[in-house]
């Protein structure tokens, strides 16, 4: 999603600095900041007091790979490249 994250199949001492490096931004608060400024967006389409099925916040918002990345886009203020899985 945002470049911080652990590739699977990576050589051992790769999969330990991106583990230090996810651990990292997990405690400084990271992805707090993004659900506290996505989850407000997202659902702000809806009533507050409305059970959301699945289905009709998936029609809202389409899972998409792009969407992620857009997210944090917004969080860090400036576009981020979309690289395709290897």
């Amino acid at each position: 999603m945002n470049g911080i994250g652990i590739r699977g199949g990576a050589p051992p001492e790769v999969i330990k600095q991106q583990a230090a490096r996810l651990a990292e931004f997990a405690k400084a608060g990271g992805l707090t900041e993004w659900r506290r400024q996505e989850y407000p967006r997202l659902a702000a389409k809806f009533d507050p007091l409305a059970d959301i099925p699945l289905r009709v916040w998936q029609q809202q918002w389409p899972p998409s790979r792009r969407a992620p990345v857009d997210a944090f886009a917004r969080l860090l203020g400036r576009e981020l490249p979309l690289h395709p899985p290897k």
